[in-house]
């Protein structure tokens, strides 16, 4: 994700008491066309990495916009 154009910054976040294994990632894109473009037709879906899909037992995706 570091290389998309369009990307101006990614935060990860865990939950402050360690009591489950979730994890957000937020990330800011200068537009919703940069996101659309780096991420291609399926830009709302959610996106594994290869390699990492066992360490994933669920997953969604919800975008916002800035008010």
């Amino acid at each position: 994700m570091k290389s998309c154009d369009g990307m101006e910054a990614v935060w990860i976040g865990k939950p402050m008491e360690a009591t489950t294994g979730s994890y957000v990632m937020v990330s800011h894109w200068t537009s919703r066309k940069s996101l659309e473009d780096s991420l291609g037709a399926n830009w709302n879906e959610p996106h594994i990495p290869a390699g990492m899909e066992h360490l994933v037992e669920n997953c969604t995706v919800d975008h916002f916009e800035m008010m």
